[in-house]
């Protein structure tokens, strides 16, 4: 009270002393008074008003600026620790303590303020970490799914957690079969949401997957429409809800739901953390989805590559097995750990070493991407086995051969059958060609006997009017002329066995040289695969068609190929090729080249080989050459051999497109 009173006072005397000065002026000036004596009073009241101006700005204006200085201090560093010190006790000392008083408040409160936030970052961390490490020990997206709702349902006290997820059109969502709730009330909303589709937009997960964003539910709802659920969740009590959804980039691949029997207020700290939390299940998400399938393609192999009948291998570049299934560990004998420290050539015999290593090879150096081999197996215990192998690479990151894959059949039994059936057709065809060549034959002698026999006859006269004492020159002149008659008939009677083959009846037609050399290969597999030999087929294409006849035609490449094959059964070592091309010559003719990888023709017989009954096989009869060459020749075209090509021999068929004579 008595400070109140002592600065008005001041204020009072202050006022006072400048309405004085004025008065005096005024009533000196008014009276006539000298300007001397009126201007001495009011120059003594003027120093009394300045002594008092001076006092009242101590008191009253530099305490407002201390305040006003301290108060700029506090809201620029937000230091609520503060005081304004050294106060009187006036009505500026009670303003200042005021300020002070608040300034404590300020601070109790800003310490409040940031305890709690400490404590809502701790648990939010809490929160992370805890659902992280439970996303990080899940085998599978459900038990990722599964221990995020028991951790944010227990360590953030919701009664009710459950996941949505958007069907593979990505046009509504259907809730998995992940859930977590302590009471069966629930169990009510559960089923219930298990029977319903939300489109967008529709419920809170809905609203989730529009907004891209948490959404936090209350009692005090703005809009209850699209809430399907909406009296269900109220019937049982349910007073809050929110939803996150987990995001990777800008797709929604899933929305956490949660509900609460309690009224909670936004929480919007909260939400930011499980905002960040669905980003970060996003990637736990899509990893453990790459992983579960990945997972489920190494099983559906790992279960292919055990329980495969066929016998499955891996070989690395090295050309050593990496990994057998257990039938191919059966054909062989040995056990995974032997065949580890083998090679397909360890178990292959000496005569395939080679061909095997040179088809591995060509993988490897990226020369092909596959190969099928027929070949015998050697087992452990010494035995042979068939088998049909089918080996392809298997390219790394760079495209580079990683590993090479393998399947193999067992075809011994097939491989027996397919032996007794040949014999069988080998035997029939050597019964039908004695039985063909027994009527050739015993008409060659029908038609030779005749004049033959007119021959002997003839020269036996001969020599008996000869070998009288008086020898009858006319006689045996007679005879011989006889003799050269009958041995010109019997020339004709060979020159029309061979116009047989020249100039008899043929069914010409317009043929594709190439369709007619697929068809002989296709006639002649099973002898390429029990020979082991490997068919290298090179056919132009846009070939034209040829006029001939197709059967004769057919049966001269037939023989060509036969013979190739028979010569080279003879090889021991080394790969047993048949080369087949076909190409156009010079625009007008058709060339077919047929060769081998045996032994050769020797130069020598080089010119005879064609020659009727000439042969260099033991059990040869000398006409399949002949025969071939003349079938040609009536197709006016060319059949020769070339000398000079080892290893192996080269026979060519030139023939016309036109049906005119082949050139020379």
């Amino acid at each position: 009270m008595f400070a109140n009173l002592r600065t008005g006072t001041k204020l009072f005397a202050l006022a006072g002393t400048f309405m004085l000065a004025l008065a005096v002026a005024s009533y000196g000036l008014i009276a006539g008074a000298s300007v001397v004596g009126t201007m001495v009073p009011i120059g003594l009241l003027a120093v009394l008003g300045i002594i008092l101006l001076v006092m009242t700005h101590r008191t009253i204006v530099r305490p407002l600026e201390r305040l006003e200085r301290l108060a700029s201090r506090v809201r620029e560093s937000k230091n609520y620790g503060l005081l304004f010190e050294g106060a009187n006790q006036d009505e500026i000392g009670r303003v200042a303590g005021a300020f002070n008083g608040m300034l404590a408040e300020l601070a109790a409160a800003h310490e409040l303020d940031v305890a709690h936030q400490v404590r809502a970052a701790e648990e939010a961390l809490s929160l992370l970490v805890g659902v992280t490490e439970a996303a990080r020990s899940a085998v599978s997206v459900a038990a990722l799914a599964q221990a995020c709702l028991e951790q944010i349902c227990r360590s953030c006290e919701w009664h009710f957690g459950q996941v949505w997820y958007p069907d593979e059109q990505d046009a509504a969502l259907h809730c998995s079969a992940e859930s977590f709730f302590g009471e069966s009330k629930h169990a009510q909303l559960r089923a219930l949401s298990l029977r319903t589709m939300l489109m967008r937009g529709q419920g809170l997960p809905g609203r989730v997957w529009v907004n891209e964003r948490a959404v936090w539910l209350s009692q005090r709802i703005e809009d209850e429409s699209n809430l399907p659920r909406l009296e269900t969740a109220r019937a049982i009590g349910i007073k809050a809800a929110f939803a996150f959804p987990v995001m990777l980039d800008d797709k929604v691949l899933a929305v956490f739901e949660f509900l609460s029997d309690h009224t909670r207020a936004p929480e919007r700290a909260f939400l930011d953390t499980v905002e960040k939390l669905g980003r970060i299940l996003g990637d736990s998400l899509v990893r453990k989805r790459s992983e579960a399938a990945l997972r489920m393609s190494e099983e559906r192999w790992r279960s292919v590559f055990a329980h495969s009948t066929f016998g499955l291998t891996l070989i690395d570049p090295s050309l050593r097995y990496l990994t057998t299934n257990a039938a191919f560990q059966t054909m062989m004998g040995y056990s995974e750990a032997e065949l580890r420290e083998r090679t397909p050539m360890d178990i292959s015999l000496d005569e395939d070493k080679e061909r095997s290593r040179a088809l591995l090879t060509e993988l490897n150096e990226g020369g092909r991407r596959h190969y099928v081999i027929v070949k015998q197996y050697r087992r452990k215990d010494g035995t042979l086995m068939w088998g049909e192998s089918y080996v392809s690479v298997i390219p790394g990151p760079d495209g580079r051969p990683l590993m090479f894959l393998g399947s193999t059949v067992d075809i011994s039994e097939r491989k027996r059958a397919q032996d007794a059936l040949q014999m069988m057709q080998a035997e029939l065809a050597r019964v039908q060609r004695s039985t063909m060549m027994g009527e050739i034959t015993a008409s060659i002698a029908h038609e030779i006997n005749q004049p033959l026999a007119a021959i002997v006859t003839n020269a036996s006269s001969g020599l008996r009017w000869l070998g009288n004492k008086t020898p009858d020159l006319d006689e045996a002149q007679t005879a011989l002329r006889r003799i050269v008659s009958d041995g010109h008939r019997a020339s004709e009677v060979i020159a029309g066995i061979r116009a047989m083959f020249r100039r008899g009846e043929r069914t010409d037609a317009y043929y594709d040289v190439n369709a007619l050399i697929r068809e002989v290969l296709a006639l002649l597999g099973g002898e390429l695969i029990s020979n082991k030999v490997e068919a290298q087929v090179e056919l132009s294409d846009d070939m034209p068609k040829i006029l001939a006849d197709r059967v004769q035609l057919q049966q001269v490449v037939l023989n060509l190929m036969m013979n190739a094959i028979e010569a080279m059964g003879s090889v021991e070592n080394g790969a047993r090729i048949l080369g087949v091309n076909s190409e156009l010559s010079e625009g007008r003719d058709i060339l077919i080249t047929v060769k081998d990888s045996g032994p050769g023709i020797d130069p020598a017989n080089l010119d005879r080989i064609f020659d009727r009954f000439f042969t260099t096989k033991s059990n040869g009869m000398g006409m399949g050459l002949s025969i071939c060459r003349s079938i040609v020749e009536a197709h006016n075209g060319r059949l020769w051999a070339e000398a000079d090509v080892r290893p192996g021999s080269v026979f060519r068929i030139l023939l016309p497109v036109d049906g005119a004579t082949a050139r020379t």
